[in-house]
């Protein structure tokens, strides 16, 4: 193809009459008629198709973007009408098909394309080994108080204790006017007579749906999601999360006192940069008392932070919960208890998930 060719600086340049496509898609066309090739990419020719008339030319990559294939696709011209017989001309040149190789090198490859011309060459040298992975490892143990979490990353172990906690239990059962439903939680039972209603007259039909179209598109920075729906598109732009970070491990050991009659601080942390973070509180203490903890954020008792040991006679207690803070919160673990009485261990953990 004489719209293909190799250039000094080692780019493939491919000229605009082509009408070139990529990757396969009719719809995407080649908006520059030159592709860089970097030092860790390997490139070889695939396959050439002719293409009937009034179809459009193509290259396409049937590799990956660091081993390039390159298949190419050529329009055959439309027959013409017959034309009158003219005088006999003289002997054309002979036509000339370009013709590529590549050559296997130590360091990677080299491409060498020759048409009427001249011979254009180029050397793809392999990229270098990128770095080793590591995965973190999950790992949980049941105690007999719930189970043992640790996650061990390239930063360390994170070992959370988690308590069992109380299913609640719902039933219903018919009666002659609907139902009653009993539910039993932590906190007691709960009844409620249901009766049967009316049936509703018919309501009007309906417009036609439209049913969402959703597209994800791999970017360099993580993904874009475009959602059409009957009032046009809709695109958002999603960034590739961090790993978490451990912010801070705090413990205490020996004999922790607390008081009866309101919670106190047992543990206490800053938050050094914003984000969403999930914070794990941890008591090891004496299970004669009903004994409640929960985590503060600046005073401010945390959303599902609270736990009890009313429902069970377990000495280890775990507060977990998820939220987003600011810099320069202060986080508590906190215990209240109907009777003064002391602690064996604490632990405040608050690891970052994102930013």
């Amino acid at each position: 193809m004489d719209n293909v060719s190799i250039t000094e600086n080692n780019n493939l340049q491919i000229s605009e009459k082509s009408n070139a496509r990529v990757q396969g898609d009719p719809n995407v066309f080649i908006n520059s008629n030159v592709v860089p090739i970097g030092n860790d990419m390997s490139i070889r020719i695939g396959s050439t198709e002719t293409l009937p008339p009034d179809s459009l030319s193509y290259v396409r990559n049937s590799g990956d973007d660091k081993n390039v294939v390159l298949n190419f696709g050529i329009v055959r011209g439309q027959n013409g009408s017959d034309g009158i017989d003219g005088i006999d001309g003289l002997n054309g040149r002979d036509g000339f098909s370009p013709i590529a190789t590549v050559t296997q090198t130590e360091t990677g490859a080299t491409i060498s394309i020759t048409d009427a011309t001249q011979t254009t060459t180029a050397n793809i040298t392999n990229g270098t080994d990128g770095t080793d992975g590591f995965s973190p490892i999950a790992n949980v143990t049941g105690t007999n108080y719930g189970a043992l979490i640790s996650i061990t990353d390239k930063e360390g172990t994170t070992t959370a204790q988690v308590v069992d906690g109380f299913s609640p239990i719902a039933t219903v059962t018919p009666t002659a006017t609907g139902a009653t439903i009993t539910i039993t939680d932590q906190n007691g039972t709960t009844t409620a007579n249901v009766t049967n209603g009316t049936d509703g007259t018919n309501g009007t039909d309906g417009t036609d749906g439209f049913s969402p179209i959703a597209n994800v598109t791999q970017t360099s920075t993580g993904a874009t999601i475009s959602i059409t729906d009957k009032q046009g598109t809709t695109s958002a732009n999603i960034l590739n999360g961090i790993d978490g970070v451990v912010i801070s491990n705090y413990s205490r050991g020996g004999n922790i006192s607390y008081a009866s009659g309101s919670y106190i601080d047992i543990l206490t942390t800053t938050v050094p940069e914003s984000g969403l973070y999930l914070l794990m509180f941890n008591l090891d203490l004496d299970p004669s008392a009903e004994t409640f903890i929960r985590l503060t954020n600046n005073s401010t008792a945390i959303d599902d932070s609270i736990r009890s040991n009313k429902y069970t006679s377990r000495h280890d207690m775990t507060s977990i919960s998820v939220a987003r803070l600011s810099a320069n919160d202060v986080i508590h673990g906190q215990c209240y208890s109907t009777s003064s009485g002391t602690a064996r261990r604490a632990v405040l953990t608050i690891l970052r998930l994102s930013s």
